[in-house]
């Protein structure tokens, strides 16, 4: 079951678009094309940490790409992790190109930025999109990360945990607490899988209804705001 809830929510993580109609985004998709920066890094974080970068309605059509790569050009880190979830999600008339995409995120993840580094840090500890897998530099750049204050880092290094020691209680014990944390500082997935683990139960871990919709409530919460 530990497994089966983990990889389910990386599945999540990484790839599934949470339907939110978010936060005046045709605005700020308008202003970060404009050269807003403000705008630019509010974008990133929204689109990174709360629906994935993968969601439809946080990309930017094949034309604008132009005003998007000079602003990333110029050394922007949010403007590089736009450009590398555009290239990586393949929608609106951008074509998929993972070279590109990985790329732009190791340049946004080298600056510095919070996001780019838990999400390059989860790519090397799992071994996504043909990286080599390795945990140790995964681990350093989610830690980096969370120095920053990423739930998005404490989400992801939980869920390393959970996949690496799915057969040992202290490994779920430590995934479990840091997903926890990202889920207490508002994360959505992470409500989502702390709630889901609470329903479901585990050998090792009883059932708790109670907290369960608890954090599930929390999450529906933080959607309602957003809309």
């Amino acid at each position: 079951m530990k497994l089966k809830v983990a990889l389910l929510a990386f599945t999540l993580a990484l790839f599934q678009p949470l339907a939110l109609a978010a936060v005046n985004l045709e605005v700020l998709i308008e202003k970060s094309k404009q050269g807003d920066l403000s705008a630019m890094k509010m974008l990133a974080e929204y689109c990174s940490e709360i629906v994935g970068g993968y969601a439809s309605e946080c990309q930017f059509k094949a034309q604008d790409i132009p005003q998007l790569r000079g602003v990333a050009e110029k050394g922007n880190s949010d403007a590089q992790l736009l450009m590398s979830t555009i290239y990586l999600a393949g929608k609106n008339g951008v074509p998929f190109d993972q070279n590109q995409g990985i790329s732009w995120l190791q340049k946004s993840a080298e600056q510095g930025n919070a996001i780019g580094q838990s999400l390059l840090g989860v790519l090397y500890g799992s071994g996504q999109f043909g990286f080599p897998a390795d945990p140790e530099l995964g681990r350093v750049l989610l830690n980096k990360s969370i120095d920053q204050g990423s739930s998005s880092g404490l989400f992801f290094l939980g869920l390393l945990e959970l996949i690496e020691h799915k057969d040992e209680k202290k490994g779920f014990e430590k995934g479990f607490a840091l997903i926890q944390q990202a889920a207490e500082k508002g994360l959505p997935i992470a409500q989502l899988m702390v709630g889901t683990i609470y329903l479901d139960g585990a050998s090792d871990f009883p059932k708790n209804t109670e907290k369960g919709i608890y954090w599930l409530t929390k999450r529906l919460i933080k959607i309602t705001v957003l809309h």
